[in-house]
């Protein structure tokens, strides 16, 4: 059976790496921005062809300042952020859920006011640096929630655990799932993309 008239085929070999062996975790920085703030034309997507694999982004905006992003920060050397996705089998084919786990220290009031706005509504995509940054740190930085957007998931504040902080989760919402796996965020190299995610 040939492949015409596929959506996609698999292209891309897993071989094991001596060299670059994976590590988990994110870097405990993630970089927020609310999707109203995005003009999608500042940003180049490739999400590739069933002939080529790419599954990228870029910011070919001029000015990050004007994305206003939101910095939020864990303490290093703790796992406090984390991101992961999950895929899901729909009657419409395949869609992915996008979860991004944010450290609030202390119920202050700048934390409450960012739930307060999560629980209006607020929709934001979320920058992350992984640990493992890939055999040519092309592979440091993820974008979740790019399509459908990151919004407050199920949380409970309770003063009597983990000292007063919380855990803010901020998911992808049925019925609106990613249609894709987080993007990669690349900018001609490392160094180019850390400077940007820096600035933000």
């Amino acid at each position: 059976m040939a492949c015409d008239n596929v959506c996609s085929v698999v292209l891309n070999n897993l071989l094991y790496d001596c060299e670059n062996k994976a590590v988990g975790g994110i870097v405990q920085t993630v970089k927020l921005i609310n999707r109203c703030d995005i003009n999608v034309a500042d940003w180049t997507i490739d999400k590739g062809t069933p002939e080529a694999c790419a599954h990228q982004i870029e910011f070919s905006g001029d000015d990050p300042a004007s994305l206003n992003a939101v910095t939020v920060q864990g303490m290093q050397g703790k796992r406090l952020l984390n991101a992961s996705f999950s895929s899901q089998n729909t009657d419409y084919g395949w869609y992915f859920t996008h979860i991004i786990n944010l450290f609030n220290q202390g119920l202050t009031q700048q934390a409450l006011c960012n739930i307060k706005a999560f629980g209006n509504g607020a929709e934001v995509i979320a920058i992350v640096e992984q640990n493992f940054k890939g055999a040519n740190n092309e592979d440091a930085f993820q974008v979740y929630g790019w399509d459908a957007g990151l919004k407050l998931g199920d949380m409970t504040y309770d003063s009597n655990e983990n000292n007063g902080n919380t855990i803010i989760p901020l998911t992808s919402q049925d019925p609106d799932l990613e249609p894709f796996p987080p993007l990669t965020l690349l900018m001609t190299d490392y160094a180019t993309t850390k400077t940007f995610f820096d600035s933000l």
